[in-house]
């Protein structure tokens, strides 16, 4: 099987706005080759925003406290 490096970057990406945006965030994902920001993110309530810039690996499995196992 062959690792295409975009499509696991993507996904990864994809993940983390998808998991920000269940807990109530507003999340926008910039489009590919978007130099060191992968999305903005912004708490509706206060206004505020940030910006992430994710980073995924293929074959990462880490088990959190936090998130538990899935």
């Amino acid at each position: 099987m062959t690792k295409d490096k975009a499509l696991t970057g993507a996904t990864g990406a994809y993940y983390v706005g998808f998991r920000l945006s269940a807990l109530g965030y507003a999340v926008g994902l910039t489009t590919h080759g978007t130099r060191a920001i992968d999305m903005f993110v912004a708490n509706p309530e206060t206004g505020k925003s940030i910006t992430i810039q994710t980073k995924t690996m293929f074959n990462a499995f880490v088990r959190s406290r936090k998130w538990g196992p899935y």
